[in-house]
C-alpha cells in the first residue's frame, strides 16, 4: 500500500494549504504483520470526511478527477522504475478526495434525511447508493457466465484476486469456481431509475437531497472503478513508492515516517488489545428485507477461507476478494465501514442482510456461535 500512502501524504499537505478544505485529522498509520491499521479520533475523521463531502459537491469535481485518473492509469504498463512511482502515485492523488469524501457522503445524507423513520431510509440507501452499473466483478461473473470459459476469463483477467496482500497465481482455479456458482445465481434486474423516480416523488425529496444522493452514488462507482485498477497494478510494482516501510504520523501540516522498533511497540499498544465489552452492535447498511435473521457465525479473516454455504460471514472489514464470500453467505458483519463501506455498497446490491462498524465482532465472536441479527437495532445477539 506504499503507493496509496505516498499519495495520501501529498494530498492532506496539499489539503492543509487550501483554504477551502478542512485540514485533514491527526493519523498514525502502522504496516506490521502484513496487515496496515490506521489509527485515528473517529469522531475527528467522522466531521472531517463530511466537510470534504460538502466541499466535494460544491465544486463538483467528480468528472474532472475521473478524466485525470483514466488518462494517467492508462499509462502505465509502459512505465518502468522512477517514472512508474511518479505516475501511479499521481493517479492516486486523483482519487483521495474523492474516497474520502464517499466516507463522509454517509454523515451528511444522513442528517438530510433525518425526517424519515429507520425503514424508509433503508429504502432510500438502497435505491439511490447502489451504482448505476453493476460493479466490475458482477460483470466479469456476468462475462464468465456467458462464456462459460474458465481459461479464457484466467487470461483476460489474471489479476482477479491480486491486492494489497499480494498477488495470486491461481486465477483459473478462480473462475473454474466461480462458474460453478454463477451459472446457479438468479440475476434480478430492477430499474435503480425508476424506482429512484418514485421515492423523489412520494417523498418529496428537495433537489439538494437528490443531487448529494446522486454524487454518493458516482462516488461508489468511481472508486469501484478504482479498486479495480489497484487490483490490476499491484503486478506492476516491483518495489516500495515512497519512504513509508513501517509506519507513518501525520500531523498539522507534517508528515513523517515512524521505525520497525517504535511500530513494533505502537502495534502491541494499540492493536493486540483485549475486548473489554462483549456487546457486539453496529449499523444496519441492508436488511435483505428481514427483521430478523439467524444462523451460524463464521469469523473470516482472509478472502480464501474456506465456508459452507449459508454462514453468517464476520469479516474485519471487505474487498473485492471477499465478494465470492458474500455471495454464498446468509448475512455478513463488519468490524469496520459505514452505509458509504465496500460492504454496504455490495450487500445493498446483493439485498444481502449486512451489519457493519461492530468494531470488535471478529474478536467477540467464534466459529460456530449461533447468532441472531436483529436487523432495526443493528445488534448481533449469542
Amino acid at each position: 500500500m506504499s503507493d496509496w500512502l505516498e499519495a495520501t501524504e501529498q494530498v492532506f499537505i496539499n489539503m492543509t494549504r487550501d483554504p477551502e478544505v478542512p485540514n485533514p485529522p491527526k493519523t498514525l498509520c502502522l504496516f506490521w504483520k502484513g496487515k496496515m491499521v490506521a489509527l485515528l479520533n473517529a469522531e475527528a475523521f467522522g466531521a472531517w470526511c463530511e466537510k470534504l463531502f460538502v466541499v466535494y459537491k460544491q465544486r463538483d469535481q467528480i468528472d474532472d478527477d475521473q478524466a485525470k485518473w483514466q488518462k494517467i492509469a492508462g499509462t502505465l504498463e509502459n512505465l518502468k522504475g522512477d517514472e512508474l512511482s511518479q505516475a501511479i502515485t499521481e493517479a492516486w492523488r486523483n482519487t483521495i478526495f474523492a474516497e474520502f469524501s464517499l466516507y463522509g457522503a454517509e454523515t451528511n445524507l444522513s442528517k438530510q434525511l433525518a425526517r424519515f423513520d429507520a425503514p424508509t431510509c433503508q429504502k432510500i440507501w438502497g435505491a439511490f447508493t447502489v451504482p448505476d452499473k453493476p460493479t466490475f466483478l458482477a460483470r466479469i461473473d456476468a462475462e464468465l457466465a456467458e462464456s462459460k470459459d474458465p481459461a479464457a476469463l484466467a487470461k483476460k483477467y489474471p489479476w482477479i484476486q491480486d491486492g494489497y496482500d499480494g498477488l495470486s497465481l491461481d486465477a483459473q482455479q478462480y473462475f473454474e469456481k466461480r462458474l460453478k456458482i454463477v451459472s446457479n445465481v438468479a440475476h434480478n434486474k430492477q430499474n435503480y431509475e425508476e424506482i429512484r423516480a418514485g421515492l423523489i416523488q412520494k417523498l418529496a425529496l428537495s433537489g439538494a437531497e437528490v443531487k448529494a444522493l446522486g454524487l454518493a452514488r458516482k462516488l461508489a462507482e468511481f472508486m469501484d472503478d478504482r479498486k479495480a485498477w489497484m487490483m490490476q497494478t499491484r503486478r506492476l510494482l516491483t518495489q516500495s513508492v515512497g519512504k513509508i516501510e513501517y509506519g507513518w504520523f501525520f500531523n498539522g501540516a507534517e508528515a513523517s515516517t515512524i521505525g520497525v522498533d517504535d511500530t513494533r511497540e505502537l502495534w502491541e499498544r494499540y492493536v493486540d488489545f483485549k475486548v473489554s465489552t462483549s456487546a457486539v452492535v453496529g449499523i444496519v447498511a441492508s436488511n435483505g428485507g428481514r427483521h430478523f435473521i439467524n444462523g451460524e457465525a463464521a469469523i473470516v479473516t482472509n478472502p480464501t477461507d474456506i465456508v459452507k454455504d449459508g454462514r453468517i460471514v464476520v469479516v474485519p472489514s471487505t474487498s473485492p476478494s471477499y465478494v465470492p464470500l458474500m455471495r454464498k453467505a446468509k448475512a455478513l458483519v463488519t468490524d469496520h465501514g459505514g452505509m458509504m463501506s465496500h460492504a454496504a455498497i455490495v450487500a445493498r446490491q446483493f439485498n444481502l442482510p449486512c451489519i457493519v462498524g461492530t468494531k470488535q465482532a471478529t474478536k467477540i465472536l467464534q466459529n460456530g456461535d449461533k447468532v441472531v441479527l436483529d436487523l432495526v437495532r443493528g445488534e448481533v445477539n449469542r
